[in-house]
């Protein structure tokens, strides 16, 4: 069994601060002109619990290859023994984050189909051990001399332009003034905003000002996105290895993970409002044991961004042959626009009702006071935009099953183009609630190791077909059909 690298102790004492940056940034400011010594006090506390933790941490890790399996030991007085086979083995991440990069050394990420959680995290780890042992976890044998960091020749690169459009295009203004409120809320005083509000009473200030201050809050958020975007994106290349693709990002907190292409168990095109107004789409595969840094779903991010002529490029590192666009769909129920419209009418309908009843009873006070005709004009108003959406998203939505894949194409706003292969579908339904089941219309389920992709509204005996076909042997074996 082997120890962590000794740097280990620097990372994780790293770590320990970090997770208190904001409590000492408080605690400094509510320290200010006291003359107590409470924030020294506190800080010497911080910071020796944070080394004996760090070495602790070190000390009691043990990691090794034994029998056909990785096996980590953690654990002083409760110990931890965890045995992960070696064909259960899904993805094995490299990651530097700044410290570790500054101290050369990175974090292993191992990861399998078992739950929502990474299965082992080796910090830290000197490149070279790193990159020997992702080798021998993936049985690849790597015919690189050195860390994975020296890179070959990329497929895809994300260019710099790309990086500041996708920045652009995700404007933090309203995070930021969340953060700003709650900072002053709790983090100062608990009367800060109250006080921040009375005297902005006392200001003047005419509407040109107050659009030049919506307008500098927006810049802000703005810049704000695109340079956490480039930070967290910077670098970004596709490149392969013997097993799939690699993907490798990041300015400061590098970042390197691995597809294995026989992983995949879904492709996903998307088309948010504002990268299709710029002719910009992301695209995102679904992998076992795959996790796009902390975020549980499967997701792994093959591109943040990338222009809409090379899309189909992209589409292509993971299915040959494949593309997102010349698909010729098959459209959805009619029936669907029916349903829409009565479902969205009468839910913004009822409650329209509710605040207008609500009204009656508060009149007197005057705080609701609404004139019949504004109630007629909203409820034409949410009859309208039902009719709108409803037929958009008929016209929207599409389906196609051939031998290999059953593709999706949904979404208003957000446009999304799913690749399904039949093979990695585990169970699918026919589903609907009772007024769907009125119309004789249902959705058809599919579920894959990660998770579930929906045909939307089609007639019973449409419905049934798609079932029928997805029975056959391209689903893949064990299916299970269920209406």
């Amino acid at each position: 069994m082997q120890r962590l690298h000794p740097a280990t102790i620097v990372v994780n004492l790293f770590e320990f601060v970090r997770q208190f940056v904001f409590a000492i940034v408080v605690l400094a400011l509510t320290s200010a002109g006291r003359d107590d010594a409470t924030f020294e006090i506190v800080m010497a506390g911080l910071g020796g619990l944070g080394v004996l933790s760090s070495v602790y941490r070190y000390v009691i890790t043990r990691y090794g290859i034994q029998g056909g399996a990785l096996v980590v030991q953690k654990g002083g007085i409760w110990k931890q023994h965890r045995t992960i086979p070696l064909d259960r083995i899904q993805n094995v991440t490299i990651k530097r984050s700044i410290i570790e990069r500054l101290i050369g050394v990175c974090t292993v990420v191992v990861e399998t189909a078992a739950g929502l959680q990474t299965e082992a995290q080796l910090s830290s780890l000197s490149q070279e051990d790193a990159e020997t042992l992702r080798s021998r976890l993936l049985s690849v044998v790597s015919t690189e001399k050195g860390p994975s960091f020296e890179l070959p020749p990329a497929l895809y690169i994300l260019t710099g332009r790309e990086l500041i459009v996708a920045g652009a295009l995700q404007n933090r203004a309203l995070w930021i003034l969340a953060s700003a409120f709650g900072f002053l809320q709790f983090g100062v005083q608990g009367d800060a905003i109250e006080s921040l509000i009375r005297s902005g009473e006392n200001l003047s200030l005419s509407p040109t000002a107050w659009i030049g201050l919506t307008l500098a809050l927006f810049l802000v958020g703005w810049a704000v996105s695109i340079v956490a975007t480039v930070i967290k994106y910077g670098g970004f290349r596709i490149d392969r290895y013997e097993k799939g693709l690699r993907m490798h990002y990041g300015l400061l907190a590098q970042t390197e993970v691995l597809l294995p292409l026989r992983r995949v168990q879904a492709l996903t095109v998307a088309r948010p409002l504002l990268y299709r107004w710029f002719g910009y789409a992301e695209v995102r595969a679904d992998a076992l044991g795959s996790f796009d840094e902390k975020i549980a779903t499967g997701g792994v991010t093959l591109s943040p961004i990338v222009h809409g002529t090379r899309v189909n490029r992209l589409v292509g590192f993971v299915y040959p042959r494949r593309t997102a666009t010349g698909i010729e769909w098959r459209p959805i129920s009619r029936k669907s626009i029916r349903r829409g419209i009565i479902s969205r009418t009468l839910t913004w309908g009822i409650l329209g009702l509710v605040l207008w009843g609500g009204s009656y009873s508060i009149r007197e006070s005057e705080i609701l006071d609404v004139p019949a005709t504004s109630w007629i004009g909203l409820g034409a108003a949410i009859l309208l935009w039902s009719v709108l959406i409803s037929v958009a998203q008929f016209r929207r939505a599409g389906w196609r099953i051939d031998d290999e894949f059953l593709m999706i194409r949904s979404g208003v706003l957000r446009q999304t183009v799913e690749f399904v292969p039949r093979t990695t579908i585990q169970w699918c339904e026919q589903s609907g609630n009772w007024f769907m089941r009125r119309m004789r219309i249902a959705n058809v389920v599919v579920a894959t190791a990660v998770r579930r992709h929906q045909v939307p509204e089609l007639d019973f005996p449409e419905a049934e077909g798609l079932l029928a076909t997805l029975s056959q042997s391209g689903s893949g074996p064990g299916a299970i059909i269920s209406t």
